[in-house]
């Protein structure tokens, strides 16, 4: 649970912003092997993806106790890079064996294994397999107008971290994410400057960071 919080809380990573506005539309609600199909179709487009992102994070109340901006890029198979700017620095890095949680404020540096649980995260299930997301998932899917697809993908197990992920496309392009986790505290995240499978350098997964911080090592793998 305190890796997950570690993740989407993103002050210590996604993670997430408004339901965007779509207005009285019309939906065409699919079957869920019809949704699980299309939604694998899409996030197989996606082998890698770099964007801004908006995100809000709200309680059971509905109040809204953060908001912060940044930058994120990911890629298959298991890679992801989230850097909040605003309103405080903070890198979170995986190479898809270890994560790196830097705290710049802090002068700070967690490194811990990518345990399995964390496989259930929204950031991981992005830069996993897509045919992996299915099976631990029953997913719905409606088409909007403008050529928009919205999915909302319940988890089948007990102890999941996160009880509800929807994820919205607008043609190939994911925009939009919304995870209400089991104490039914939602954070919601806006993607924009989005580009799709990008060339990544070789070394924007593992993290760099100043000699003299605190780091924590949680890692019991060998390097």
């Amino acid at each position: 649970m305190k890796n997950f919080s570690i993740i989407f809380r993103v002050s210590s990573i996604v993670v997430l912003f408004v339901l965007l506005s779509l207005g009285p539309v019309q939906a065409a609600v699919s079957p869920e092997g019809i949704a699980s199909k299309k939604l694998t179709q899409l996030l197989s487009g996606i082998g890698g993806m770099s964007a801004r992102f908006q995100q809000r994070v709200k309680n059971a109340g509905g109040e809204e106790i953060q908001g912060t901006q940044g930058l994120m890029k990911l890629e298959r198979p298991g890679k992801f890079y989230w850097y909040t700017q605003v309103p405080f620095e903070q890198k979170i890095t995986s190479d898809g064996k270890r994560m790196w949680i830097y705290d710049i404020d802090l002068e700070q540096v967690i490194i811990q294994d990518v345990a399995p649980e964390l496989g259930q995260t929204p950031a991981n299930l992005l830069s996993g397999q897509p045919e992996n997301v299915v099976q631990g998932f029953k997913v719905s899917g409606r088409e909007l107008s403008g050529g928009i697809w919205h999915f909302s993908l319940l988890s089948r197990q007990k102890q999941a971290l996160f009880i509800n992920l929807e994820l919205q496309f607008k043609q190939q392009t994911l925009v939009f994410m919304r995870v209400t986790d089991n104490l039914n505290q939602v954070t919601e995240v806006q993607f924009k400057d989005i580009k799709l499978n990008p060339t990544f350098s070789e070394n924007i997964f593992s993290l760099s960071f100043p000699e003299g911080l605190d780091i924590i090592d949680n890692t019991q793998s060998v390097p």
